[in-house]
């Protein structure tokens, strides 16, 4: 069976099969008549079965919910229409609920700084200081890798759902995620389970897995999400033919030149695609501190995380959006960042070309 019936077919089943579809979906079939309020019991029952059968990890788990809190009062109560400097008191006690309002409390904190407009000029970082800020989030901020990824990958699906809204697309959606080994590859699979989980149908391809507990805790979530995994990428024609989009996640800012002779023929192959390329944080394939050539890779859209790195000043595509909204403002403030202002509590921003 070639790969793409495989896919319709998977595709197939799941609509027919599964009644965990994506939310977006859900809503536009009205299938939803009630909510249903569980009980303790059940709640407990659920809790534990998203990390025993889903493999998703506490940090996980916390850190999207505290995120969705403070989201819900970003806009129930928008920072712009409260008095007293918009202060908020969040109460935590010593459980998990308590971790959520953690969470809750941090990203409170970063849609606060939205008002204070203390942003010139964003810095476009060297590999040498991007690698000491991810250090330093882990050993100085006591970030999980768990964490750090969740955001990342959350950003980018976001920024792809501001560039390409899923109601625009054709081929019903279809988004091919192309994952390589390292962090990046594992921001595309988290990337790939929002999608799903905003309507679109993305397939991931990921040749060569990593076999750390976390990257395979976020492969099985993929595919618990029924995320179709392809066994080898088609041609560029069948690709462009098959989907709206290409998501590179192939290499990150710690990537050096050249490309491995096992990712030579994956490169080539997306270089030719006739849709656009939504590159993760650093365009595959280029050097981070001084871009790629007329041959290289040329997405449409990219998506620097934490902080654009200095290859970024090369790109010309057409969306350029910063995502990874986790740096705290000691850390901004030593790398002299200058990070630009996000929107109330959105997760990415889009930036303004760089000087020239």
């Amino acid at each position: 069976m070639h790969w793409w019936r495989t896919v319709k077919l998977q595709n197939v089943i799941h609509q027919k099969h599964n009644p965990l579809n994506s939310v977006a979906q859900l809503v536009s079939r009205n299938l939803c008549k009630m909510v249903k309020y569980l009980s303790q019991e059940e709640m407990t029952k659920i809790d534990q079965e998203l990390v025993s059968e889903y493999a998703y990890s506490i940090d996980q788990l916390m850190e999207l919910a505290g995120l969705s809190v403070a989201m819900a009062i970003a806009k129930s109560y928008p920072r712009n229409t409260l008095t007293k400097d918009g202060t908020v008191l969040v109460c935590c006690g010593p459980g998990n609920n308590g971790g959520d309002g953690l969470v809750c409390a941090r990203h409170l904190k970063f849609a606060q700084l939205v008002s204070r407009n203390l942003c010139k000029m964003v810095k476009y970082l060297s590999q040498e200081e991007m690698t000491k800020i991810d250090q330093e989030l882990v050993s100085e901020y006591a970030y999980s890798i768990d964490q750090l990824m969740e955001l990342a990958g959350l950003s980018v699906a976001m920024a792809i759902a501001k560039s390409y809204p899923r109601n625009t697309l054709t081929k019903d959606g279809t988004v091919l995620v192309c994952c390589g080994p390292g962090n990046n590859g594992g921001d595309g699979l988290v990337c790939a389970r929002h999608l799903k989980f905003f309507g679109y149908k993305p397939s991931v391809f990921y040749p060569k897995q990593n076999h750390k507990p976390l990257f395979e805790n976020l492969t099985k979530q993929c595919q618990e999400m029924e995320v179709p995994f392809l066994s080898f990428l088609p041609d560029a024609q069948l690709i462009s033919d098959s989907y709206n989009l290409v998501v590179d996640a192939l290499f990150g800012f710690s990537f050096h030149p050249p490309v491995r002779p096992e990712f030579v023929d994956v490169m080539e192959k997306i270089k030719k695609v006739k849709i656009p390329i939504v590159s993760v944080d650093v365009p595959s394939g280029w050097d981070v501190e001084s871009g790629g050539d007329a041959d290289s890779l040329q997405p449409e859209c990219l998506v620097s995380l934490t902080a654009p790195k200095r290859c970024a000043r090369l790109f010309k595509g057409r969306y350029h959006w910063l995502g990874g909204r986790f740096v705290p403002l000691a850390l901004a403030a030593k790398y002299e960042l200058n990070l630009p202002p996000y929107p109330g509590t959105e997760q990415c921003v889009l930036l303004t070309p760089p000087p020239s």
